[in-house]
């Protein structure tokens, strides 16, 4: 992970002043102060979302919050920049959450090049000892010819695909891409897409790692293995996940997806480690009610 201290700097809070005072922090119900903050207030913002035609953006069931508010974890009297995806609430939503395959993230921005033609800036399709010997060609879609970031889990990169547009557009509108701390938090099927434009925004560049946060709470797996590798701990990533939650657990790590950043659980009966929980573990460590249950880790 993007070290905290590092995080913190480019927010303008001295690094060394920071760095001591983590050392000095006891944890707050298993997390370190700052950490905890930092999750206390996605939760909130989560909880507080209200998804209204201002401020949301729809794709068929998914709603998407933009929202800018005062920054008081990291230096009062500069801003965060808040994407917010709403958790699976109806039947519909879980029959998305089963739409099994893989497919293509696209990028947000326009690529330039002409759908169907292999080029470097739209990937690399297959390498040979760091060498490039064919490149992807562009996706196109209703706007445009865009290249392929890499591949996730079909429920939720359908989805995203369908979403990255506007709220992009509306992050733009409402933010200060040089100097807000983007914060990108969801619940459940939410922090799937949290996770997926996390990667989209890091891999293309569009906001400094250093100003960027993850914060999920018992999101599922989304991204192939060699996706979630490129994207671990690039930036500052908080994957929560409490106490025998099993929504972590799938899609399963032998069907080739996995997990990304830094995990914590809360009185889990297993050990913490990037991609846990495992498909084994579930089978003495597994309670949906503990799903429904996360804001007990803050009362």
């Amino acid at each position: 992970m993007v070290a905290i201290a590092a995080f913190a700097a480019a927010t303008a809070v001295a690094a060394a002043g920071l760095a001591s005072e983590a050392r000095a922090q006891e944890t707050v119900r298993g997390l370190e102060e700052l950490d905890f903050r930092i999750a206390q207030e996605a939760w909130a913002q989560i909880e507080n979302a209200t998804y209204d035609d201002e401020l949301a953006v729809i794709y068929e069931n998914d709603r998407v919050q933009v929202t800018r508010t005062n920054d008081t974890i990291f230096e009062p009297g500069n801003s965060l920049c808040w994407i917010v995806s709403e958790e699976t609430n109806d039947a519909e939503d879980w029959v998305d959450n089963l739409d099994l395959g893989k497919t293509k993230i696209l990028s947000i921005e326009e690529n330039g090049n002409e759908s169907g033609s292999p080029s470097e800036e739209c990937g690399c399709a297959f390498s040979f000892f760091g060498w490039c010997l064919r490149y992807n060609t562009c996706d196109d879609d209703s706007n445009g010819s865009y290249k392929t970031l890499g591949k996730g889990f079909s429920g939720f990169v359908n989805a995203y695909n369908g979403l990255r547009h506007d709220v992009w557009e509306r992050v733009e509108d409402v933010c200060d891409m040089e100097n807000d701390v983007l914060m990108i938090a969801g619940y459940s099927r939410g922090g799937a897409l949290a996770n997926l434009f996390g990667f989209a925004v890091y891999s293309e560049g569009l906001w400094d790692p250093e100003r960027m946060a993850s914060i999920t709470f018992g999101s599922p797996r989304v991204l192939v293995n060699d996706d979630s590798d490129k994207v671990h701990n690039q930036y500052y990533q908080l994957r929560l996940v409490y106490r025998d939650d099993p929504v972590p657990a799938f899609p399963m790590n032998n069907f080739g997806f996995e997990h990304f950043g830094e995990m914590h659980c809360f009185e889990c009966q297993y050990e913490e480690s990037r991609d846990a929980p495992s498909s084994l573990q579930l089978l003495y460590a597994s309670d949906i009610d503990d799903h429904t249950s996360y804001e007990e880790w803050f009362d």
